[in-house]
């Protein structure tokens, strides 16, 4: 193995659930490719025997004073998750909103030419080019994985499928109500849908036969929902990845999500991809997939074998091999 390669980073204890499955994931396994971590606080000094700094965790926060201080040192690299409130702002970015668009585009006038940047998905990729300005030959893909341990279909495959399943962090590009106006225009009887949209605050009443959960989740219970659901629902306006499309196909779920943004790069063709606009082609997909079992087998076949091309080791890996790339070691 090569010599161990010191790499200071930001850890932060209060990040959002998806970033902090990602950060935790990627930070697990790399002491075992020979990266030994050393975690600051976005105000601390920069460790004195680090050898390269990365951000994992950039995107609607502003650059932390940390960073400033390791580009003039060592190699610097930092994982943008996404850009979606510079792309497609909405409410839920806050009151500072246009202060922080404002100075991160600022401060990426500088940063652009001095970091290396890694996203999850090409459709990252290239948002952060057109955002921020950085060249290609600073962008790197690295993709999430899925945890097979954790998210794979047990037997429950072979039970009765009993509802359509709806999962996110409520914000308007999640869809939601689309969602909901679909479901609605099926015939009845249908079964239920399951809408798990932690901080959904809309005051219009629900169609009948939406169950809603506004509270978070932990991993056991979604692999259930997974496994027991008709459909995964994600016909996201603009996902830069969507992990829970991965985490669906590899529990044995079909799925249904958007024709573009990140969403059908990581779905590829093991889901049914619907206009994220149209209200009947998510009805009209959620009905076949409801009607046809065979194609609900088809989609589960190949969902299952799209999940097997995202791990976390292949993540972990391509984030060392950069690290030390950077580093030149």
């Amino acid at each position: 193995m090569n010599r161990r390669l010191r790499v200071a980073y930001i850890a932060r204890p209060s990040n959002p659930m998806s970033l902090a499955i990602v950060e935790e994931a990627i930070t697990r396994r790399l002491p075992a490719l020979g990266v030994e971590l050393l975690p600051c606080n976005e105000t601390d000094p920069l460790p004195a025997d680090a050898e390269l700094f990365w951000e994992p965790g950039a995107g609607w926060r502003l650059t932390a004073p940390i960073l400033w201080n390791a580009i003039a040192k060592m190699p610097t690299v930092v994982t943008i998750h996404g850009l979606r409130p510079f792309v497609m702002p909405g409410p839920e970015d806050g009151p500072e909103a246009d202060t922080i668009r404002q100075q991160l585009r600022s401060d990426w006038v500088i940063l652009q030419h001095q970091v290396q940047v890694v996203s999850p998905s090409r459709f990252g990729a290239e948002e952060i080019q057109r955002v921020y300005g950085v060249a290609a030959a600073r962008l790197h893909v690295i993709a999430h994985g899925v945890e097979p341990q954790t998210f794979h279909p047990g037997w429950w495959w072979q039970r009765r499928r009993r509802y359509f399943l709806h999962v996110a962090a409520w914000q308007r590009m999640k869809n939601s109500e689309r969602v909901f106006s679909a479901y609605e225009n099926l015939p009845n009887p249908k079964p239920p849908l399951l809408a798990i949209l932690p901080g959904y605050t809309q005051a219009r009443p629900l169609p009948g036969g939406v169950v809603l959960c506004t509270q978070a989740v932990n991993q056991q219970s979604l692999v259930h929902h997974y496994r027991s659901a008709i459909a995964l629902l994600v016909p996201s306006l603009r996902e830069t990845f969507g992990l829970p499309i991965l985490e669906a196909m590899a529990c044995g779920c079909p799925v249904i999500t958007a024709h573009d943004s990140g969403c059908a790069e990581i779905a590829h063709n093991a889901a049914l991809l619907v206009d994220p606009l149209d209200t009947q082609a998510i009805g009209s997909a959620m009905w076949r997939v409801w009607q046809d079992r065979a194609l609900r087998r088809s989609l589960v076949l190949q969902g299952k074998l799209r999940a097997t091309s995202y791990r976390w080791e292949t993540a972990a890996k391509e984030y060392a091999q950069l690290f030390r790339a950077l580093v030149g070691t």
